[in-house]
């Protein structure tokens, strides 16, 4: 398998199979998705990691964030699709314990088509990274 970065995936984007919008950024994310570098990391670990990984619910309380699995982005695709591909380690962070393989998947350079709903802007991109995750298959929990 060629060099590949892990994505989680929150189990209600596996329900009815694996969904596109696992794999584009949501608003908050600012156009940045959030995978971790196997040449850092491996799968089992990424996944371990990430479910240590805390929210602040609107009580005030946190709750443990949930995967369905480590899922493998191909850097080489990634390059295909224009998308940069760049180092952000996770350190200090009250919510996340420290990840020196935390990575970001850069969408900004994706323009929305002129007629289209600029909100969909990265969905063909999203779909094709899900097809080839689903083709290379999850990585963790095998």
């Amino acid at each position: 398998m060629n060099k590949v970065l892990f994505r989680q995936v929150h189990p209600k984007l596996n329900e009815n199979g694996l969904s596109s919008s696992a794999f584009r950024p949501t608003p908050s994310d600012v156009d940045k998705l959030s995978v971790d570098c196997s040449e850092m990391t491996t799968a089992e670990e990424s996944f371990l990691l990430h479910k240590k990984k805390t929210k602040k619910l609107e009580d005030g309380t946190l709750e443990n964030l949930e995967t369905d699995g480590a899922w493998p982005i191909e850097r080489s695709l990634c390059a295909a699709e224009n998308l940069p591909v760049e180092p952000d380690p996770i350190k200090d962070d009250p919510g996340q314990p420290n990840n020196e393989a935390h990575h970001l998947i850069d969408f900004t350079r994706i323009t929305a088509p002129p007629k289209g709903n600029p909100k969909n802007k990265n969905l063909a991109v999203a779909k094709r990274l899900r097809a080839r995750a689903q083709e290379l298959g999850r990585c963790w929990p095998k």
